[in-house]
């Protein structure tokens, strides 16, 4: 006490908080479906200490891509954002979708920007009732896939091939049993018609959707089928990576190989798609490998990402983010199933 008063060194830069233990258990044990907004993030590794966001400052200065502008536009917090890279003949080159909290049908909507202009281009109304938790571009971004806690999948399409205005084509109601935490599409196989769109959610499932696109031919001469279309939604294949574990990311390797799942318990696993390229809608997973315990988060996983094409090699480089507060990087080598 006498060093603490006089300033000395020796101090404890900080302190955590134990996890729960027999002396220090909950007083409350609540269903994370019935948290209002303020719980959205998914829980999961309760008892770690709260990490502290950033200051503007700090992020200006010290990050690899410092803030060049700010987007205004949504009345609450952010929950996630989606990004279409720059699509030949469409107009505004990258659009960026974001989505925040919400409560009512009016701010569940999903905003749409114009990178190089920095404004908002169209604002996507009517799909979801609460917080959208997830979104997703297809490779060509012609679909933009979003899911959120009303459990319902709505799969956007875009108005005219050259612009950047989307609408409602086609919605799964109770897509899943619990909030929907994770959508991403699967990179274009060899059928142009027909698309692969994974989810994940809080029930614990995995799910593999074709989203197949029907074009109304108008029977006028020399018609080459660029008529009206319609979009259907159809559930392919469901999976539970670990019984009783909620799904909290998930992500899809460049080449459309690998699936990656990370789940509320920390661990990691990456599954292959069987018949990816098949006419048919015999498709199916199957467990490639298991990411051992020691080298996996200890609480819920938030993020996947895979590194994009033109890394070089067969090397497939996964990276995880997670409530832990640490993040990973993940080596695979094609077809082996080895952790390298």
């Amino acid at each position: 006490l006498e060093e603490v008063a006089a300033g000395k060194e020796g101090m404890v830069e900080r302190a955590y908080i134990p996890s729960l233990g027999l002396s220090n258990k909950a007083s409350l044990e609540v269903d994370l479906d019935e948290l209002d907004d303020n719980d959205d993030d998914g829980g999961g590794g309760g008892g770690d200490a709260t990490v502290a966001l950033p200051l503007e400052r700090d992020l200006g200065v010290r990050t690899l891509w410092p803030e060049v502008g700010k987007l205004f536009g949504h009345d609450g917090e952010i929950v996630c954002l989606a990004s279409r890279g720059d699509v030949a003949g469409a107009e505004g080159g990258v659009l960026v979708a974001s989505a925040c909290k919400a409560r009512d049908v009016e701010n569940a909507a999903i905003r749409l920007w114009d990178v190089d202009t920095r404004h908002c281009v169209d604002v996507l109304k009517g799909g979801h009732r609460s917080t959208v938790a997830s979104m997703s571009f297809s490779s060509d971004g012609t679909f933009l896939a979003s899911s959120g806690k009303d459990r319902r999948l709505c799969l956007w399409q875009k108005t005219n091939p050259r612009t950047n205005n989307y609408h409602l084509a086609a919605a799964a109601d109770n897509a899943h049993k619990r909030i929907v935490w994770s959508v991403e599409f699967c990179p274009a196989s060899h059928n142009k018609r027909r698309l692969l769109l994974a989810t994940g959610a809080r029930d614990g499932m995995v799910k593999l959707w074709s989203v197949a696109t029907t074009t109304t031919n108008s029977g006028l001469p020399d018609d080459n089928n660029d008529g009206p279309s319609s979009v259907t939604l159809t559930t392919l294949y469901t999976v539970a990576p670990s019984k009783g574990v909620a799904v909290m990311s998930l992500s899809v390797s460049h080449d459309g190989a690998l699936l990656a799942v990370g789940l509320e318990n920390g661990l990691i696993q990456v599954w292959t798609f069987q018949n990816r390229d098949d006419e048919t809608n015999d498709v199916g997973m199957e467990l490639a490998h298991a990411v051992p315990v020691r080298n996996c988060h200890s609480s819920a996983v938030k993020a996947l990402a895979w590194r994009p094409a033109g890394g070089g090699g067969e090397e497939h480089i996964l990276a995880s983010g997670g409530l832990d507060g640490g993040v990973r990087l993940f080596r695979f080598s094609y077809g082996s199933k080895d952790d390298v």
